[in-house]
């Protein structure tokens, strides 16, 4: 879309209604709308399969489909393209409804003029644009986030509870996704005992946070893990959370540990 430019399908039966939105629309300063108008929903149906446009303004109550179904078929025909839908003064029930459905705004028909329908019709485009940016958003954090090679997991702070794990969790500790999720760290025995779990919130609550802790913990095979790991707070839909990342370090600990007696017999070789 154009700055300052947006085409509009409009879908009303009233021809009077109609033509008062046309004249809104020839009236707007600063911004050029394009209109076409439909007096059916089939007809409106029809136009979107050939024509391009930026946002809809949608009357609930038509020749061929009256109330939120209305809605629902134009969603079915264009899930991409933002919707506002005008009613009467008596429906706002169902207009609520319909903002529930899908629909980005409304307007009462009698209660608006040419910069409250300007107005409605940008911020259903750009809602529409933002939220659409902000799903892209967490698809690419989904993928990140499962795709890291470090063990990550998000837990509630309070209770310990699961939340969410990646792909590094399941393959480092043994336990699946199924397995993890909606059960707490009581259930899951990774530590080695409830001393070392004490002593993991006693200095995340001293310190607030936990930066690169060597720690070790337990796999479900019994095996046990070596790793650094760090913790954040986080707040996640209103309720305190834990963002725990651990790298597993248990290759480098053999390794050091290796060059470590290698060393200690290189120099009792010397001495005798």
């Amino acid at each position: 879309m154009k700055e300052n430019y947006f085409k509009v399908l409009m879908i009303e039966d009233s021809r009077t209604f109609a033509q008062l939105i046309l004249e809104m629309i020839e009236d707007a300063r600063g911004t050029e709308i394009s209109l076409d108008h439909a007096f059916r929903l089939s007809t409106g149906v029809d136009l979107l399969k050939t024509g391009h446009y930026d946002v809809i303004l949608l009357d609930l109550s038509l020749p061929d489909s009256i109330g939120i179904e209305t809605l629902k078929k134009i969603k079915e025909s264009a899930p991409e393209i933002p919707v506002v839908i005008m009613t009467s003064l008596d429906d706002e029930e169902t207009a609520a409804k319909a903002l529930q459905a899908g629909a980005q705004d409304y307007l009462v028909k009698g209660d608006f003029d040419t910069n409250l329908l300007v107005r409605s019709l940008k911020y259903a485009i750009e809602r529409k644009y933002a939220n659409d940016m902000l799903r892209e958003s967490e698809q690419m954090l989904s993928a990140v986030f499962q795709e890291i090679p470090s063990l990550i997991a998000i837990t509630t702070y309070k209770e310990g509870l699961f939340v969410d794990v990646n792909r590094a969790f399941e393959t480092i500790t043994g336990y699946s996704r199924n397995e993890i999720l909606a059960r707490t760290l009581l259930e899951i025995p990774l530590f080695h005992s409830e001393s070392d779990r004490e002593g993991f919130q006693k200095i995340l609550k001293e310190q607030g946070f936990i930066q690169n802790m060597e720690v070790s913990f337990r796999k479900k095979s019994g095996a046990e893990v070596t790793g650094l790991l760090s913790v954040r707070r986080l707040r996640l839909k209103g309720k305190e959370c834990l963002l725990s990342v651990f790298t597993d370090i248990s290759e480098r600990k053999r390794i050091e540990e290796h060059l470590r007696t290698l060393l200690e017999l290189q120099t009792s070789g010397k001495k005798d």
